[in-house]
């Protein structure tokens, strides 16, 4: 029998010839990556416990005070579907109402920065400054960033006394550098540059208003919380020891507030899931009442559900064109710098080929020289001064190599599909600061920077989001950093062969091809069978049934697109239709089939239309 149950546990009276269709459909062929939510109509009896429910009189001829009905589908006693009963008209006395399933965008409409993901209390502005600088902040950085539009000043004069200084307050962000006495600068952890935090990605996911089944971890990936101007400082009034009620308007004591999450892009939590799981080529899926992040390797190696005695005999078969598949980023257009000494175009010069960021280094002379990191294949365009006889690098990224990649589809005028993310990894160059103060030593600080466009204090939030991992406290998109004795490190742990060899750039748009989308990518660009059929599935095979596994019938795997399921409310008997397309990664029939019984059948088949 099938109920809808309210959100208080009745049940409400159907009509008995009352019919309604719930449809799944695959997020993962969908550029959204999310679940799109199902409705249908549903058809309720006018009887006195429905009337009391929803707030109907007949007899008065007014509709219903209850307009929205949080309810679930039971099929057999066993809950199946949940969402919201939403009244539409009366018609010949009965009340018709649209059951509509879960609405996960809708659900993630609020803006990241709007979630109170991280709330720092108990400590004035500067303290929580330094335990964010010192790592003391769970998921929370503050790694040294570079003014894309200072990248070619200096905060340190040159020996000759020739180069104009900037301030750095200009040039760095989180930097504990000031300039001293007017000319050279000097290393205090005490005092920093313009505090711009950033806030690690599992921090922001857990605090999306979500039932995950499995809360997706993306750690140490981080986003950079340019705007500062929207910290919050809040002061609390005096308040009383056995209720904690605010008394008066004069504190005894100060509680400070720092919302660093409201630092963040004004882009939605919807928008946010939708570009993570772009780069992850994965998709967002039911998993019963709770939602689950699943790749699309994880969908393809996970175990496979048997429906060979479940399919129809009677099918119809068609082909599915190959799609031209693409992925990378959101074009930048951060790397329009002012500065006009910078090389910018490298194909009229030599390049200098160097392995390694401290290589890149190296490889500047005093004049501005065209260096291929030959790790990342990110050209840098560099230069040094002399400082009180240390070396000060100009590096500035000329090309940060993160060119969208493409399959190439079956058919020339294949349809496209974009699974561009709109995220932006952050371009990093290396820097040296020096530690020391005028007329003394100067100990070289080797840091990994990235290159971020500041925001004036008042400036309108925009969209953008500059992602990156984070490492020994630098923020980098390749992995590469260094650490507090000035070695490179590829993740935090020292450099071996096979790095330097065999890299693995952890934002790098063919290292994510290679490990997470090549798969989807050969899939998706070739040509394929589809097959629709009728199917019958128990009411446990419904409340098993998870769109992220394949399916296996007729001796081959199958993704389903989409299951449509057909209710009567005078009957527990369930309506099944699926449309499935081929998971066949070589892209020809098995040879060989899993399974005997189909092997003969299949024999049998050939021997009937005359074949030995």
């Amino acid at each position: 029998m099938i109920r809808i149950i309210t959100g208080e546990g009745v049940s409400l009276d159907l009509d008995p010839s009352a019919e309604f269709e719930v449809e799944y459909e695959n997020p993962m062929l969908d550029d959204s990556h999310i679940p799109v939510p199902f409705s249908t109509a549903v058809t309720i009896l006018p009887s006195a416990s429905n009337c009391k429910i929803l707030g109907y009189f007949p007899a008065m001829m007014l509709e219903p005070s209850v307009k929205n009905l949080a309810a679930t589908i039971e099929v057999g006693g066993v809950p199946l579907l949940t969402g919201t009963l939403v009244y539409d008209s009366i018609e010949e006395g009965k009340l018709n109402y649209t059951f509509s399933g879960r609405d996960v965008e809708a659900e993630w409409s609020k803006k990241i920065w709007q979630l109170g993901i991280y709330k720092y209390k108990g400590a004035d502005w500067g303290t929580m400054v330094k335990k964010v600088v010192s790592g003391e902040v769970t998921m929370v950085s503050a790694p040294l960033m570079v003014n894309p539009s200072a990248v070619a000043k200096t905060v340190y004069k040159d020996d000759a006394g020739k180069v104009e200084l900037v301030d750095a307050e200009e040039k760095y962000m989180n930097c504990p550098l000031l300039i001293a006495g007017g000319s050279y600068a000097s290393y205090n952890t005490s005092i920093y540059t313009s505090f711009v935090p950033v806030i690690g990605i599992d921090k922001i996911v857990q605090a999306i208003n979500c039932l995950w089944s499995s809360i997706p971890s993306f750690s140490p990936m981080a986003v950079v919380g340019r705007y500062a101007s929207a910290v919050q400082y809040y002061k609390v009034v005096r308040r009383t020891a056995s209720t904690g009620k605010p008394i008066g308007d004069r504190p005894t004591y100060m509680d400070t507030y720092f919302d660093l999450g409201e630092t963040l892009p004004d882009i939605t939590a919807a928008e946010f899931m939708k570009n993570l799981a772009r780069i992850r080529c994965a998709a967002i899926y039911y998993d019963g009442s709770k939602l689950k992040f699943v790749p699309f390797n994880d969908v393809v190696n996970a175990k496979v559900s048997n429906w060979d005695s479940k399919v129809s005999d009677i099918y119809t078969v068609s082909k599915e064109s190959g799609c031209q598949y693409s992925f990378g980023y959101a074009d930048d257009d951060s790397g329009g710098y002012s500065s006009t000494t910078l090389t910018k175009n490298a194909s009229d010069a030599e390049i200098a080929m160097a392995e390694g960021m401290k290589n890149v280094l190296a490889a500047s002379g005093l004049e501005y020289t065209p260096i291929e990191n030959e790790f990342t294949g990110d050209v840098y365009s560099g230069k040094y001064i002399k400082f009180n006889g240390n070396k000060v690098y100009l590096e500035d990224v000329v090309l940060h190599n993160m060119e969208t990649m493409t399959s190439e589809a079956t058919d020339e005028d294949a349809s496209s599909f974009d699974a561009k993310s709109d995220f932006i990894p952050v371009r990093t160059v290396p820097d040296v600061l020096y530690k020391g103060t005028p007329n003394t030593s100067y100990t070289p600080i080797y840091r990994v920077a990235p290159l971020v466009p500041p925001v004036d204090a008042n400036a309108e939030r925009d969209s953008k989001a500059y992602i990156g991992y984070i490492f020994n406290g630098q923020m980098t998109d390749s992995g590469y950093t260094f650490s507090e004795s000035g070695q490179e490190e590829y993740q935090g742990m020292p450099l071996t062969k096979a790095d330097y060899q065999y890299p693995q750039h952890i934002l790098s748009v063919k290292s994510l091809w290679d490990s997470h989308h090549k798969l989807f990518a050969s899939w998706i660009s070739r040509n394929r069978q589809c097959v629709s059929a009728d199917l019958n599935l128990s009411t446990l095979d419904v409340c098993n049934f998870r769109m992220f596994r394949l399916v296996y019938f007729r001796g081959r795997r199958w993704v389903v697109r989409k299951l449509t399921l057909t209710f009567k409310a005078g009957s527990s008997a369930i309506g099944a239709r699926g449309e499935f397309i081929s998971y066949d990664p070589q892209e020809k029939l098995a040879v060989s089939f899993p399974g005997v019984p189909y092997c003969l059948i299949l024999c049998q088949e050939i021997r009937q239309y005359g074949y030995q």
